[in-house]
This record gives structure tokens, C-alpha cells and sequence, in this order.
């Protein structure tokens, strides 16, 4: 069964970083809980962070098909609201 997951926030992947390659028996959920910057972003939202910026690594868009070297952008702490916002 595809995990329900929640509809991915809008994310800027701009200065992103990058995990992978992926590796074989590596799941989507031990990924995003490694790269999340803080447990303020949950695992299934950044699971869905992660799909949503990372389509070729997914076959059909499915969380439980993580393609085995596959490397995954990763937006940074502040794309992920993990600053708070300062006004210039």
C-alpha cells in the first residue's frame, strides 16, 4: 500500500543540498528522518518535500519506490521555515 502522505508545502530547493546515492535497502522514511533539519518538520512532510522535488527518483511518484542511487535534492533549513524570516 502507497502511504498517505500530506500534499507537500511549497518548497524553494534553491542553494539545496544533496543525499545520495541512494542505497540499496535504504527506505524514503529512514531518508527524510536523517536529512530533516529538526522534528519541528515532521517525517511524512518531509517525505512529501521530498517527492514533490524529487520525481525522477520515484517511479509514478510512489514514496515506497525509491530508485537505488538515486541522489535527492534536500532544500535547505530556511526553505523549510526552520529561520525565522528577518525584514531587510
Amino acid at each position: 500500500a502507497v502511504p498517505q502522505l500530506p500534499p507537500a508545502p511549497p518548497v524553494s530547493f534553491e542553494g539545496a543540498s544533496f543525499y545520495g546515492p541512494v542505497r540499496s535497502g535504504e527506505t524514503l522514511t529512514a531518508v527524510a528522518n536523517r536529512v530533516r533539519p529538526s522534528t519541528a518538520v515532521s517525517i511524512p512532510q518531509m517525505m512529501a518535500i521530498l517527492i514533490a522535488g524529487n520525481p525522477a527518483a520515484f517511479s509514478n511518484g510512489n514514496p515506497n519506490t525509491l530508485r537505488v542511487g538515486a541522489t535527492l535534492k534536500v532544500p535547505t533549513p530556511q526553505a523549510l521555515g526552520m529561520q525565522e524570516r528577518r525584514h531587510r
